[in-house]
């Protein structure tokens, strides 16, 4: 996620602009609650907060927050994958990012992904140039420069987070909770859910099981 450049929608799919009305407000939430820490499975959104999503996720939107009666979901507008395209944004856990770097370098802006389905999660993928076969082979079709700092490694070879000061310059750092963190372990994938959570920016964290190219060699993630 530190080395997000890109969102990637299917335009031939509907998306739904969506706002979240009857939830506690950001400031009464920061109030009442004491704890500074996430929970698994549980929902961090906010009454008035607008999300996009793909039209056929919906239901797994609302089925997580039918826990709280007073919740419902408004949907504002429908839109075609093909209108978001284009979109700019600002990546979550990025600590370079400026709106100078995605007006000159196409970065952190909304692109077509064939691979992009609404079978699962919420039909915008993130893309990470150095991380995925189908993240590389997008970043090339996008014609990025893979010159650019934000477009190199955020993991070094002994498989931890760059670190401020001890890398190459031509390396992307994460923000500095992250630094120097294996990336292998569970307690960085905790810290990361931390981060997003001070920055308000966790909807729900969750377990999910899923298929990952480990290494057919050794057998291990490394």
């Amino acid at each position: 996620l530190p080395g997000n450049v890109l969102l990637a929608v299917n335009k031939s799919l509907p998306y739904v602009f969506v706002m979240l009305v009857g939830l506690k407000t950001e400031e009464n939430e920061e109030e009442s609650s004491k704890t500074k820490e996430f929970q698994v499975d549980q929902e961090y959104s906010h009454s008035g907060e607008v999300l996009v999503l793909a039209k056929a996720r919906l239901g797994e939107l609302q089925y997580h927050l039918s826990h709280s009666p007073s919740c419902r979901v408004e949907i504002l507008k429908e839109v075609k994958g093909s209108d978001l395209l284009g979109f700019s944004y600002e990546p979550p856990l990025s600590g370079c990012y400026s709106p100078q770097s995605h007006q000159s370098n196409g970065l952190w802006k909304v692109v077509h992904g064939e691979f992009v389905n609404d079978s699962s999660g919420t039909g915008v993928v993130h893309v990470s140039p150095m991380y995925g076969e189908d993240d590389h082979k997008l970043c090339v079709q996008q014609e990025l420069d893979f010159t650019l700092p934000y477009c190199q490694h955020v993991v070094g070879l002994d498989g931890c987070y760059h670190v401020d000061g001890r890398s190459n310059d031509s390396h992307h750092t994460p923000p500095k909770p992250l630094q120097g963190l294996d990336v292998t372990s569970e307690q960085t994938q905790k810290a990361v859910l931390q981060v997003l959570y001070d920055k308000n920016l966790l909807y729900r964290a969750q377990a999910v099981s899923h298929d990952y190219p480990f290494c057919w060699r050794n057998k291990s993630h490394r």
